[in-house]
């Protein structure tokens, strides 16, 4: 399932030197995948950007923390999800210049669990330098605890449910198990397991740590980055991306860009600016949806395109978007009005 899908401009060579965009997409970190059609990066390579969309494994197969696995290797605290886009961002650092792509020229960004996926990197040592901007959209900026990282004893906890609908807690007889009943046992032990999403990410203190508690100490990834949300996302998004900006701006620390996407789309079915709306518009894939978007829509998706792949070029989305400061908290306001 370790798998990368990679567009680029049909005349790249390898001296070309693009910068990179490597997307993570969400799911709630238990499903998902990195070919869904919004995703195609046709209108990011004409634009100059190399795009890498990224596989990782998922639920059970991601985020399983059991008592041999963390006495085994408590580096990794069960989250072999992220471990799996470390190698993915390590791949590219290996091998994306065959493409006409810079290994030192990386955007690191994702959506809903993909910008939960990014918090963690940027906030891990074991991500160091694979990467020199970060985007995080429509995710973990609540104020509430859902989308923090899993306490060790929370994910232990989750995975003796599992167990016990297994039968054994013996690691050796679990791993001789086929993927197919592993994922028979989770599904019947998530009613038993106290979370909204059963398997989720560990925080271990060391190489993975809760995102939430790292920034107001400074603990994250010195790189331009770029937030935002839609307006139907969940509650308290907005404020959380204030606080991490505020918090990035008394460090010194490179900008920080804003956004708020607030176009209600077009259509009968999931009206409005629902969570995950813009990525039709930020892709620049309209074209693959059966919605009645407007050339307003389209010159909305004209802009998005290029303000995030001038982010991958530059650390900076150019036009007129600034970047937010105490004096001036600024978001930019999406619409297609």
């Amino acid at each position: 399932c370790l798998t990368l899908d990679i567009w680029a401009p049909s005349d790249a060579v390898a001296s070309s030197k693009l910068p990179v965009a490597v997307w993570i997409h969400g799911g709630a970190l238990q499903s998902g995948w990195s070919s869904e059609i919004e995703f195609s990066g046709e209108d990011w390579a004409r634009s100059g950007v190399i795009l890498v969309s990224i596989n990782y494994r998922l639920a059970e197969f991601g985020f399983f923390l059991h008592p041999a696995v963390l006495e085994e290797d408590p580096q990794s605290a069960g989250n072999f999800g992220f471990l799996d886009q470390i190698a993915a961002l390590k791949w590219v650092k290996r091998n994306i210049s065959a493409f006409g792509g810079d290994p030192d020229n990386v955007m690191l960004f994702g959506q809903s669990a993909g910008a939960i996926s990014v918090m963690q990197l940027v906030s891990s040592p074991l991500a160091e330098g694979l990467f020199n901007k970060a985007a995080m959209q429509s995710g973990g900026f609540r104020s509430d605890s859902m989308m923090g990282a899993r306490s060790v004893e929370g994910s232990l906890a989750a995975a003796k449910a599992f167990t016990d609908k297994a039968g054994t807690d013996d690691i050796q007889k679990l791993r001789s198990l086929s993927a197919g009943e592993i994922h028979e046992i989770a599904e019947a032990a998530r009613a038993d397991i106290p979370f909204l999403f059963p398997w989720w990410n560990t925080a271990n203190g060391s190489s993975f740590v809760d995102f939430r508690q790292a920034y107001p100490a400074g603990a994250v990834a010195d790189v331009p980055y770029l937030l935002g949300g839609t307006a139907g996302d969940w509650l308290g998004l907005g404020e959380g991306m204030d606080e991490f900006a505020a918090s990035r701006a008394a460090a010194g620390g490179k900008p920080v860009y804003v956004y708020d996407f607030n176009r209600e789309l077009p259509g009968e079915i999931q009206a409005g600016a629902f969570h995950a709306c813009e990525l039709w518009y930020m892709f620049g894939t309209m074209e693959y949806s059966s919605r009645p978007f407007t050339d307003d829509d389209l010159r909305l998706s004209r802009d998005m395109v290029r303000y995030w792949t001038d982010f991958a070029k530059t650390g900076n989305p150019g036009g007129d978007w600034k970047a937010w400061t105490e004096e001036n908290p600024n978001h930019m306001i999406f619409n297609a009005e």
